[in-house]
């Protein structure tokens, strides 16, 4: 139910979080010391999703970033707040791996991922509602993969040369939709 005292240091380089539905969050100053994480992989733990959201997780070196399956109460994917004060996702701009976990009730995806400048890999899972996809995506000059898995309805919709969010992703030199390989 609780992480042990002391765990989250600014030292700590990987954290792995993954199917814990008792977990609760830690001190929200736990999660701002993660300044040295590379890797950070949050899935299947419904009571962090609003510490994800808040913005707490503020580290700079951060290279691979999995997260998502909050639970079914949010309608949309959490993703840190932006504010005239506050620009958490400007921390960022090292990750090159970043994958989605969602459930049914997610229409969309954060417009919030054009911030990220370096990221090369997308995978989103299991988003059984979302309905399309962000414009931004085709901003991301460097993405270099795309995968798309679970998600029904946009598999449908990026079906390349046909479906209406294709232009949003035909840049990318590799997509893998549904299990497929498409370019």
């Amino acid at each position: 139910m609780c992480l042990p005292k002391g765990l989250l240091q600014a030292t700590l380089v990987d954290i792995w979080l993954q199917d814990c539905p008792k977990l609760k969050t830690p001190n929200p100053d736990a999660l701002r010391s993660l300044t040295s994480s590379k890797e950070l992989r949050i899935t299947s733990c419904p009571n962090w999703g609003s510490c994800w959201e808040e913005g707490l997780f503020c580290t700079t070196s951060l290279q691979i970033l999995d997260i998502g399956e909050f639970g079914e109460d949010y309608r949309h994917f959490p993703w840190p707040f932006t504010s005239a004060a506050s620009q958490p996702w400007s921390h960022f701009t090292s990750l090159e791996y970043l994958t989605l976990w969602g459930w049914p009730k997610v229409k969309s995806l954060p417009d919030q991922l054009v911030h990220l400048p370096a990221l090369r890999y997308l995978i989103i899972l299991g988003f059984s509602g979302l309905e399309s996809l962000p414009e931004c995506l085709g901003k991301l000059s460097s993405l270099q993969s795309l995968l798309i898995l679970r998600c029904p309805l946009l598999e449908k919709r990026c079906e390349k040369g046909i479906g209406e969010d294709w232009h949003k992703i035909a840049c990318i030199p590799s997509i893998e939709i549904g299990g497929r390989t498409i370019v």
